[in-house]
């Protein structure tokens, strides 16, 4: 059981000794054997840990060396670890092979995989890449509300510059050049470190 805060964890433990009156001695002995068993539990954790960062080195190494033929046990590698972060990193790594390939709809999948993962930052760079890859199938409407779910601050800027490559893609033009500005608008100064963009909203002014 959790208790809220200190004072409710100590008032708990007084009136359970009060109550109880269980003999120090079997207090001692079953803290001991908690004791032990949380260690076996952190070391067994923390080989499992370090097994699951090997199989991930292995898993990319084959993908790199093999290329198509180190497919199939990437994507069974990722589908027993997706909760937690070599599962996802390796789903984004197969995606983005996926699309070297031509294969969206597998890169659609994995990338799927990675978007739905805790982490704000890697969760955030799935979805921009997962809507890449929805315009590129032409699904524009998925793309659309892909880029509606990226929430962090720090990826609005490349959100909404693929938004914009998305409105281009459809035509849309006038819509395209106020997601291009607003992009720029929020990357502030940062913006010197993307002068494609900068050139993107050029383009389209220039265009008008």
């Amino acid at each position: 059981m959790e208790y809220g805060t200190e004072e409710q964890q100590a008032e708990a433990v007084k009136d359970w000794w009060v109550n109880n009156r269980v003999p120090v001695i079997a207090g001692l002995v079953i803290g001991i054997v908690l004791m032990i068993a949380w260690s076996g539990y952190k070391s067994w954790n923390k080989t499992q840990s370090e097994n699951n960062a090997a199989l991930y080195a292995g898993i990319s190494e084959e993908i790199v060396a093999k290329h198509g033929s180190a497919y199939a046990d990437a994507e069974k590698y990722i589908s027993e670890n997706k909760g937690n972060v070599y599962g996802a990193l390796g789903s984004l790594s197969l995606a983005s092979n996926y699309v070297l390939d031509g294969k969206y709809d597998k890169a659609e999948s994995m990338l799927r995989i990675a978007a739905d993962f805790s982490d704000p930052a890697l969760s955030s760079t799935a979805k921009i890449r997962l809507a890449r890859v929805q315009i590129q199938q032409k699904k524009y409407d998925e793309a659309k509300k892909t880029l509606d779910s990226v929430k962090s601050p720090v990826y609005q800027p490349m959100a909404e510059e693929v938004r914009g490559d998305m409105l281009v893609a459809q035509q849309k033009l006038k819509e395209a050049h106020d997601a291009y500005k607003k992009a720029v608008e929020l990357s502030g100064d940062s913006i010197e470190m993307n002068p494609q963009l900068s050139s993107k909203l050029n383009d389209l002014t220039i265009a008008e």
